[in-house]
């Protein structure tokens, strides 16, 4: 009688060990795919950076060789014309700024809520 009883147990206890490594197995499946698409993410954004640098290079090179073909032909020009070029040399600046700034917070937020999702 004891002998079955304990025998009933070790079974209960193997049918739990089971499940729950089904239950892990699980996890770790939905956990990688979670990985997967985090990085995809990141990848994606890390593109758009890319192309956002480029696209401020490019633009600041046009801008200074747009000043410096002005400066070459305008020697003589009036001092508002220049600060208007200077101005929007600086707009252009701060505009792609501001982009690498929020592109890079989205990132940060997209890591920060994918860490939060990993452990709840």
């Amino acid at each position: 009688v004891g002998g079955e009883l304990e025998l009933a147990r070790v079974r209960e206890s193997y049918l739990v060990l089971k499940a729950d490594k089904r239950r892990l197995k699980a996890e770790k499946a939905d956990l990688h795919q979670q990985m997967k698409e985090l990085y995809a993410a990141l990848e994606e954004k890390d593109q758009e950076l890319k192309a956002l640098v480029d696209s401020y290079e490019a633009r600041i090179s046009e801008t200074e060789s747009s000043l410096r073909h002005y400066s070459e032909d305008t020697s003589m020009g009036s001092q508002a014309d220049k600060w208007d070029l200077r101005r929007s040399r600086m707009a252009a600046c701060t505009c792609c700024c501001n982009r690498i700034l929020i592109s890079s917070s989205s990132r940060d937020e997209l890591t920060d809520s994918s860490q939060a999702d990993k452990w709840d």
